[in-house]
């Protein structure tokens, strides 16, 4: 729930606040969450709700960050691909995992968990403008393995229905 609430507050800090204050949000969303999945499995405290709200908050991250960065110019042109396609990838995969409703597991695979790092360094480094080339190459990357990912979860929902 922390990370859901520091990603809604992430675009206006990236709109409004000094590049590092936003940099500073991400990499505590990053730690947190890689935090919070280690200190559960290794607890066995598992649960429904956590494993809810995780990647809940994951997509509010690229929301918030993708729109603040739409917004501000920093994403543009041909740069709004890769960008489209991690917003798109991520309503598809609500959307299948709401479909399934508890009838067919998608559980989080490594690319997805290394396409979301990918995201949040690619978010980070976009953060600070004079490093906005790294930035777009790494959302370029991320946005490769959305498209994989995305075609996985779809190819493993239609299997098991």
């Amino acid at each position: 729930m922390g990370r859901i609430a520091m990603a809604i507050g992430l675009a206006p800090v990236l709109l409004l606040a000094p590049p590092w204050y936003g940099v500073f949000i991400l990499l505590m969303i990053a730690a947190t969450d890689v935090l919070d999945g280690h200190l559960a499995r290794r607890r066995g405290e598992v649960t429904a709700l956590g494993a809810a709200l995780d990647p809940i908050a994951d997509k509010l991250v690229a929301i918030a960050a993708l729109s603040a960065y739409i917004a501000d110019g920093r994403i543009e042109g041909i740069h709004l691909i890769p960008a489209l396609a991690i917003l798109f990838r991520e309503a598809l995969v609500a959307g299948l995992r709401e479909a399934a409703a508890g009838k067919v597991a998608l559980p989080v695979s490594r690319a997805a968990k290394l396409k979301t790092a990918l995201q949040f360094v690619a978010f980070s480094i976009l953060a600070v403008p004079q490093a906005a080339s790294v930035g777009l190459a790494l959302l370029w990357v991320a946005g490769g393995l959305t498209l994989i990912t995305g075609g996985s979860y779809l190819r493993l929902f239609v299997q098991k229905l």
